[in-house]
């Protein structure tokens, strides 16, 4: 009964957050976010600060790690992020960069990141981001501030339950405007080597995605992922190999009447004996 209680708060808490939201807030997902199709809302294994900042309280071990990403396969369209991780006694931090751009738009993303876990079955994260961009005449630069708030909770044994919301205040020098989104999610681990997620993301008040991701362990030292995606139509996939304290991560995403978009990543993770744990 007490499990129904707390699903049943997490989806009228959803409903409410999701409420006149009218914007795509910034995303730089990490490598196996865009392999599960943005649907590991839930994970506790893989930590992605940017889609649910709460996972960083599952960090097994400090980890430095980097990605890049091709928005719809285009040269100029790289989405370059660098982090570290960092495990103390009082909580996990993440620190995080983000650059973007082309000749006319250029945009830098400064991230600090906090999570901790209050219970056996509940934890908590926060992160607060810059976003300077520097676009073309009239506008020249703007500064953003976003501040992204994520819990997961423990449904069972096998079911997590995760919700994320995102506030960003964009700033200008004429005006200020506010946004953002809300994302809920669900893990089940089916079998000890593979794992299915859910995901809804409301951008805006009237538009929401629904994505699938299903994660298999093929080996003692890598995975394979698959996602599908819905409101728009979506597919991704993609594979993670561990040696040591190295992890090595590759996916490509298809949406609907665009070219694909491919990321590569690695990660140094300074405990190798808790690498199998966290990944």
């Amino acid at each position: 009964m007490k499990e129904i209680l707390n699903f049943s708060f997490f989806i009228f808490t959803f409903l409410i957050l999701q409420t006149n939201l009218f914007a795509q807030s910034i995303e730089n997902y990490r490598v196996n976010t865009m392999s599960l199709n943005q649907s590991s809302i839930a994970n506790n294994t893989y930590i992605d600060i940017n889609l649910n900042p709460a996972s960083l309280s599952y960090l097994q071990s400090t980890e430095i790690y980097g990605n890049i990403q091709r928005k719809f396969n285009i040269t100029k369209l790289n989405v370059n992020t660098l982090g570290i991780l960092i495990k103390t006694p009082l909580g996990n931090m993440g620190i995080q960069y983000n650059n973007f751009g082309f000749a006319n738009y250029i945009q830098h993303i400064y991230q600090l990141s906090f999570a901790r876990k209050l219970s056996k079955a509940w934890c908590m994260g926060l992160s607060a981001s810059m976003i300077c961009r520097k676009l073309p005449e009239p506008y020249i630069q703007d500064y953003n501030l976003m501040i992204d708030l994520g819990s997961i909770i423990k449904l069972g044994k096998k079911v997590n339950a995760g919700i994320s919301y995102s506030y960003i205040a964009a700033l200008s020098s004429n005006k200020t405007t506010y946004f953002g989104n809300a994302k809920l999610g669900i893990s089940w681990k089916m079998l000890p080597s593979s794992s299915l997620y859910m995901g809804i993301i409301s951008r805006e008040s009237t538009v929401m995605n629904l994505n699938f991701g299903y994660e298999q362990s093929i080996t003692s030292f890598g995975k394979l992922f698959f996602g599908l995606g819905f409101f728009p139509e979506s597919i991704s996939g993609g594979f993670q190999l561990v040696y040591k304290h190295i992890a090595f991560y590759f996916s490509a995403y298809w949406q609907k009447e665009l070219n694909y978009t491919p990321s590569v990543g690695s990660s140094y993770i300074f405990k190798p004996s808790l690498l199998h744990q966290q990944h």
